[in-house]
């Protein structure tokens, strides 16, 4: 993406009329009919590029002065991660703070509106809580989505963020009511990790004696039964019989950022007491190819490892944005150290191990193209094409997609139907 630093001339044709302006008060008179326009349409700003590709967008971001504003930042997937590269500016004699970026065809992406933050870089650091807490939706925005945040360590508070769809992005409908499954919290105890967590199962709607005979297996529990809404978009596929019906576990997390990226122990953990649990619970005839482990960015990283390691169990993995470009450094987690390989963990696991009898989809965002890993690894794009090209060099089969937007919930709730059916529908 590229953006316009050049106030005198805006990149935004409808900043660009106003600020061609030739007295003040045509000045002022263009920036009320400006206002009233947003009001009527929203923001951010839509408007085609003029470079020859009928497909991409200027997108603006906006912002009304409201006398005690300093600076605004986008905290986005169009710029940089680092908020003081992704201020907003105010066009002179006016009351518009401003940002425009080139997107591509059908972007769609979750964003905030950091209003006089202190544009440090950003970590998951003492201070990240407080300053998560003063960004804000858009007030102009069309659309919002809510995070409600589990009770634990790290970021404890519920946040509400824009979207930002272009006209011609992919709509994603909620899912159609249908019958509607039956969905439980347990407390499980591991003996293996010597701890507890919750689990949710989801148990399909019965349309008979029979049980169902897949099993899913899912990481991120808690966001899976929020704002994913996955017990709803999973009765929408039974209902629909594009999909068989699987008794589905969805785990909670206790230390999200030990347990989920190759971490061996949590891998045992799911594959020889979860899955067993499961299948006992359900009366299901156990089978790897009606066995599905899925999550979302380290959960997809977490579900292809434990596809590798427990290939007897798994047999079909569903990544959304994984975290591939992962090494053991970043994290220094011990338990894989001395492989050799700093970044891109498990694709090196991979690329020297026997393929196994498993299945993939895979897919991430074309905005997911910056460096990760404190900046010094791979970006999430890059890692998972890589990953591919080392899984399809293997012979394994892959159905893999890429999106328009970033690392954002607005995708992964809208497409993990796409990525069940994949694996699990009417081939």
């Amino acid at each position: 993406m590229s953006v316009d630093n050049q106030l005198t001339s805006p990149l935004s044709p409808r900043l660009a009329t106003i600020s061609a302006t030739a007295t003040s008060d045509a000045r002022a008179a263009a920036v009320e009919d400006f206002w009233r326009e947003v009001e009527r349409s929203g923001a951010p700003l839509f408007e085609r590029a003029d470079t020859g590709d009928a497909g991409s967008w200027l997108v603006t971001f906006i912002w009304q002065d409201d006398g005690a504003t300093d600076t605004v930042a986008g905290v986005h997937a169009l710029g940089s991660r680092d908020l003081a590269d992704s201020q907003l500016e105010l066009l002179p004699g006016t009351d518009i703070w401003f940002r425009t970026y080139r997107a591509v065809a059908g972007v769609r992406t979750q964003y905030s509106l950091a209003i006089n933050d202190s544009l440090a870089p950003f970590s998951l650091g003492e201070d990240a809580s407080e300053r998560i807490a003063a960004w804000r939706a858009d007030p102009f925005g069309r659309e919002t989505i809510s995070f409600q945040r589990p009770a634990g360590p790290g970021i404890d508070i519920d946040v509400t963020m824009s979207v930002l769809a272009a006209p011609d992005a992919e709509a994603f409908a909620p899912p159609p009511e249908a019958r509607s499954g039956t969905l439980t919290q347990h407390r499980f105890a591991s003996a293996t990790l010597d701890n507890e967590r919750d689990i949710w199962v989801h148990q399909p709607a019965q349309t008979g004696a029979a049980q169902p005979d897949h099993l899913l297996v899912l990481f991120d529990g808690y966001h899976c039964t929020t704002v994913l809404d996955v017990p709803a978009t999973l009765d929408h596929l039974y209902a629909s019989g594009t999909t068989p019906p699987a008794a589905t576990v969805m785990i909670g997390n206790v230390d999200r950022n030990l347990e989920l990226p190759c971490h061996a122990p949590f891998a045992s953990f799911v594959a020889d007491e979860l899955v067993p649990w499961m299948t006992d619970r359900f009366q299901i005839q156990h089978d790897p190819a009606r066995t599905v482990v899925g999550g979302l960015s380290y959960g997809g990283l977490a579900a292809a490892y434990a596809g590798l390691q427990h290939p007897d169990v798994f047999g079909n993995v569903l990544s959304q944005s994984g975290s591939f470009w992962w090494g053991p450094d970043f994290l220094d987690a011990t338990d894989i150290a001395g492989s050799g390989a700093q970044w891109e963990w498990l694709t090196h696991v991979y690329a020297r191990s026997a393929p196994q009898s498993l299945r993939f989809y895979l897919e991430a965002g074309l905005l997911e193209n910056q460096p990760l890993g404190n900046g010094q690894g791979p970006s999430l794009l890059a890692s998972n094409r890589h990953f591919l090209d080392v899984l399809l060099a293997h012979g394994y089969e892959v159905d893999y997609d890429e999106f328009a937007g970033g690392h954002d919930y607005v995708w992964w709730r809208g497409r993990f139907a796409q990525g069940l059916h994949t694996l699990l529908g009417s081939r």
